[in-house]
C-alpha cells in the first residue's frame, strides 16, 4: 500500500497564500481534521500545502478503518493526547508536513 498516502488538514487557511489555499480546496480538505486518501501522483500538490497539513504512507489496517467510515474524504476527531505544535514541521518537534508511516498512529488516535 505504499502507493497510497493519507493527508490530514491541521490548520485553518485564514491568512494563507492563495496557491496553498486553492490546493487545499482541490484536495477536498474543507475543514480541520479532514483526511483525504490520495495516490502518490498527488504528492506535488500535497507538498505545496505542507505548512497546513500532515501526510504519509498508509498501511492496509488504517486504510480499511478509513474506508469503513466513508469515501475518499473522512472527517476525523481531534487526536487523543493532542498535537505537539501546528506551527512546526514534524521533524522539528511539531506536527506538520511529512511523517511517513507515523501517520498511521495519528489517524488511529483520531478515529
Amino acid at each position: 500500500m505504499s502507493d497510497v498516502i493519507a493527508v490530514v488538514r491541521l490548520r485553518s487557511t485564514i491568512g494563507t497564500e492563495p496557491k496553498a489555499r486553492k490546493t487545499i480546496e482541490l484536495l477536498g480538505l474543507k475543514a480541520k481534521f479532514n483526511c483525504a486518501i490520495l495516490s502518490k501522483e498527488r504528492l506535488p500538490m500535497v507538498r505545496r500545502c505542507k505548512d497546513y497539513v500532515t501526510f504519509g504512507e498508509v498501511d492496509k489496517k488504517t486504510l480499511d478503518v478509513l474506508k469503513a467510515k466513508e469515501g475518499s474524504v473522512v472527517r476525523l476527531k481531534p487526536p487523543r493526547g493532542g498535537l505537539k505544535s501546528i506551527k512546526r514541521a514534524y521533524g522539528s518537534g511539531g506536527s506538520l508536513g511529512y511523517r511517513g508511516k507515523e501517520i498511521n498512529k495519528l489517524i488511529m488516535r483520531m478515529v
